[in-house]
């Protein structure tokens, strides 16, 4: 072993202490895996990826559009939203000087879904409370399990280097064997991911040699290295790359050209191609559709709904929940975790059917479920007078006015009817 390899060997042994040798996690800080295609899979070559690019910034933008809501909690189990407290302000609108909520939470979600996990420094006050939320690279972030079960963070990039205890660190964890550490997607997607790589370097081999299979040449007899050289210039200049697709060579005196490798169709490049998208999906959680893989499925008409409500369930769901639960437990203080939490809304992804949403919404109204005001609030209308009361479809009444008889109305009079009758003539 070189000494080189000693050293690298040594560092890997104290930045993952308490994370065996064979684990995939170590991928992250070699920067690359390696993968049965021969092709090195490290997040910045998975991110040349179309794919995987399309997954995580669908993902990560999407989640950066839902508004962080802030809600004090009722003693009827209930949440009142609250907007007038510095914990709405740092997750809703500004977590640090530099950066918007969106550009935030994009960069954290797009972390946790490349790395497997997303860092950020808390900055607190004299009174536990926090200033604000800086991201951190997970590549530049090593963590070690301390004796007692506890987390050392370390952040080094090159030219500093800096330690963190758990309650300076907001983590969010992606899906975790030991629940410390999340495991990250590209490094167990490396063989699928390799194959992709491969695709595309195969697919760019082929464009570069003019869309033709490979040829060889025949020569009669031995050439002199002047002949080779001209042929090198000549040859290759003339009917090489993409650009000279079509073009005949005129192959005379006794050379031959001959094919010495299979026709792409036969190859089935493009087969593959298509099966790394629908895989490397597989792995995010997304349907194919969503990142504009139209093959099999469409994403027109009704099923559009549907496939929002799925992405919602299934794929946004469960990072939803991760980071809510987090913010609770890393960024809230105790007395704030008691009177507090936090929640994403998620009703703009429920907006793609407008009829389907106001009949909900009639339906929630008609039933006394919502108030007319806490409908509009969803459409962000303001309140109309009145619209603060539950009721009922049956006349509109108000809840507590359910059962009582309608005071009788009187039919109005009849002029012709009520008229007195003119005395007969002669009488």
């Amino acid at each position: 072993m070189s000494l080189w390899s000693r050293i690298k060997l040594k560092a890997v042994t104290t930045i993952a202490s308490g994370i065996g040798l064979t684990d995939p996690r170590l991928y992250q800080y070699f920067g690359a895996g390696p993968s049965y295609a021969g092709e090195a899979v490290g997040v910045e070559a998975s991110l040349n990826i179309d794919t995987v690019w399309a997954c995580v910034r669908l993902i990560a933008s999407t989640i950066s559009t839902l508004p962080m809501q802030t809600f004090e909690k009722l003693p009827d189990g209930r949440g009142n939203q609250v907007r007038d407290i510095p914990l709405y302000y740092l997750l809703h609108d500004q977590p640090n000087a530099d950066m918007s909520a969106a550009t935030f939470w994009t960069a954290m979600t797009a972390c946790l879904l490349l790395w497997g996990n997303g860092y950020a420094y808390i900055d607190r006050r004299k009174d536990n409370s926090v200033i604000s939320l800086t991201p951190l690279l997970p590549n530049k972030v090593s963590v070690h399990i301390e004796k007692d079960g506890s987390l050392k963070y370390a952040y080094a990039d090159g030219q500093r280097r800096e330690d963190f205890t758990e309650k300076q660190i907001f983590h969010i964890r992606g899906f975790s064997l030991d629940g410390r550490i999340g495991m990250s997607p590209i490094s167990q997607a490396r063989e699928t991911l390799g194959i992709a790589v491969a695709a595309e370097k195969s697919a760019g081999s082929f464009f570069r040699n003019g869309m033709r299979p490979s040829m060889v040449l025949k020569a009669p007899n031995f050439l002199s290295d002047t002949q080779r050289e001209r042929f090198g210039s000549e040859w290759m200049e003339k009917f090489t790359g993409s650009i000279n697709s079509g073009k005949i060579p005129l192959v005379e005196g006794g050379w031959g050209l001959d094919q010495i490798t299979m026709k792409p169709e036969d190859a089935q490049l493009l087969a593959t191609r298509a099966w790394s998208v629908e895989q490397i999906c597989r792995w995010y959680g997304v349907a194919p559709v969503m990142v504009g893989h139209m093959e099999k499925t469409t994403a027109w008409g009704t099923g559009l709904e549907q496939m929002n409500l799925w992405f919602l369930t299934y794929g946004l769901r469960p990072i939803l929940r991760s980071i809510e639960q987090e913010i609770t437990r890393a960024i809230m203080t105790p007395a704030q975790r008691i009177a507090y939490y936090c929640e994403f809304n998620v009703e703009g992804l429920l907006r793609t059917d407008s009829l389907g949403r106001a009949n909900v919404m009639k339906i929630m109204v008609d039933t006394g479920i919502n108030t007319p005001n806490e409908m509009r609030a969803k459409n962000n209308d303001p309140p109309i007078e009145g619209g603060d009361k539950l009721t009922m479809a049956s006349g509109r009444l108000p809840l507590d006015k359910l059962g009582e008889m309608p005071p009788p109305t009187l039919p109005p009079p009849d002029p012709v009817k009520d008229q007195p009758a003119a005395s007969s003539a002669g009488a």
